[in-house]
């Protein structure tokens, strides 16, 4: 399941977010995934390869039975980078995904 996300506090480095009217709050938000214009993946602002992804992320868990994983993708990344890096999550047993946006 994926769902747009608006964040007041971001852990991730700044990139330009595409605009989404249907943004929410969401307060459950634990590790940020930030996929560049230059496609360089961070992992709560560690530069990290698409391949450590989901053992980084997983590291983060430690544990927890639900935790939210936001992408923070600039608008600029092609669509098949931020598909590549859903795909590494979504193999992650209790992480749910979120695409962050910002409010029109």
């Amino acid at each position: 399941m994926i769902s747009s996300l608006f964040l007041t506090r971001s852990e991730a480095l700044p990139v330009n977010l595409p605009q989404a009217a249907s943004a929410e709050l969401q307060q459950r938000t634990r590790i940020t995934v930030t996929v560049e214009d230059s496609g360089e993946i961070a992992l709560n602002r560690e530069a990290i390869s698409l391949e450590n992804l989901q053992a980084g992320v997983r590291d983060l868990m430690d544990g927890t039975p639900e935790t939210v994983v936001v992408i923070n993708a600039d608008e600029a990344v092609s669509h098949g980078q931020v598909v590549a890096v859903m795909d590494e999550l979504r193999a992650i047993e209790g992480a749910t995904l979120g695409i962050a946006t910002r409010r029109d």
